[in-house]
């Protein structure tokens, strides 16, 4: 009986290491927009992602990422945030902005997609007054 528990324990431990090291999880969401881009390139190219990503990434976990879902399609807190900019698309970028920026003053100006959104949840979207236009891009 204790063997199989060594023998249970040490394939745990193995797929879990294998799991936390390999660039190719799901918890390296880098090496998956390689793949990605890699499709699109001519054979031989390799991918070298924008350095925006990383900053884009690291600015979604200190700010977006307790309210909305890291993988972009699922609902949390906040709405899921893949297509967001096909939802503001109608409207001039710089909403989007002020949207985040400052979404209960949107909404309180009476921009329509902003109420429309601000029916999403009872709990308001946070205010980051101090991002600025190109972080929200790399977002």
């Amino acid at each position: 009986m204790r063997a199989i528990a060594i023998i249970i324990y040490s394939m745990s431990f193995f797929f879990l290491y294998t799991v936390y090291t390999s660039p190719r999880t799901l918890l390296h969401p880098e090496y998956h927009a390689k793949i990605e881009l890699s499709k699109h390139l001519p054979k031989g190219k390799k991918v070298e992602l924008n350095p925006a990503l990383k900053k884009g990434k690291t600015l979604f976990k200190n700010h977006c990422g307790s309210c909305h879902h890291k993988n972009m399609k699922d609902n949390l807190t906040g709405p899921a945030l893949k297509g967001v900019h096909l939802r503001w698309a109608d409207y001039p970028r710089s909403d989007l902005y002020s949207w985040i920026r400052n979404a209960p003053a949107l909404t309180a100006e009476g921009q329509e997609r902003a109420i429309e959104i601000s029916k999403y949840s009872s709990t308001e979207m946070a205010i980051f007054p101090h991002l600025k236009d190109q972080e929200i891009e790399d977002i």
